[in-house]
């Protein structure tokens, strides 16, 4: 099991809290390269304005199916599900599904949702996302990891204010038990009207562990 506080639950380069802390746990199961499957739980907070409610609890189960090539590369197939609870929220559901691959601590991925946000939209949009992710060690335990995301589809041409690029640089130390992570965030989106765009850049701060602490670990 994986707790984390952090000063803003970021997604894709979109705060879910309106920029305020959240507290996530995440519980976690794999056999080697096989498969793994988990449930992820956090905070949200999207706004008392939301017409469907304002949810204050996400739960996000996930499943995916892997194989190892002779070379080390791992291929993986699976779903996600994102549900949406407490004051409201349940119109917000929706699944997706993705292909990733992890060759030798660089990870890429393709998602699909076919009904993205669910039921808030009024619409069946869907919505695609890639991303790469990596790690680099700097010095000692420090860490710098990197990532890059790109979304696009009918829901971010329609609803979204058009396709959107986010992208993260941050540090990672272990203290004892505990990671520390200090993040940059930056999201560009290309408006629906040509030529105009909009900059959104925030920095996070996030502390986690893994529980239960072993009586070896430091």
């Amino acid at each position: 099991m994986t707790v984390e506080a952090t000063s803003d639950y970021d997604f894709r380069g979109d705060t879910q809290t309106q920029e305020q802390s959240a507290v996530q746990v995440s519980f976690d199961f794999s056999d080697d390269a096989r498969w793994k499957t988990g449930l992820f739980m956090s905070n949200v907070d999207f706004g008392d304005t939301c017409r469907c409610g304002n949810p204050r609890l996400e739960l996000s189960p996930y499943a995916e199916v892997m194989h190892k090539t002779d070379l080390g590369v791992i291929l993986g197939a699976g779903a996600n599900y994102y549900a949406y609870m407490v004051n409201g929220g349940g119109a917000y559901d929706y699944a997706e599904f993705y292909v990733d691959a992890d060759v030798h601590g660089i990870k890429t991925a393709l998602y699909f949702a076919p009904d993205y946000d669910g039921r808030a939209t009024q619409f069946e949009l869907g919505a695609w996302y890639v991303s790469a992710d990596g790690t680099t060690t700097l010095q000692g335990d420090l860490s710098l990891i990197e990532h890059i995301g790109f979304a696009w589809g009918p829901y971010w041409t329609r609803l979204g204010g058009g396709s959107k690029i986010d992208y993260s640089l941050g540090l990672g130390y272990p203290i004892g038990r505990f990671e520390i992570m200090l993040q940059y965030i930056d999201t560009k989106r290309t408006e629906s009207e040509p030529g105009a765009v909009r900059l959104s850049g925030r920095t996070i701060l996030s502390i986690e562990t893994v529980l239960p602490w072993s009586s070896g670990s430091p």
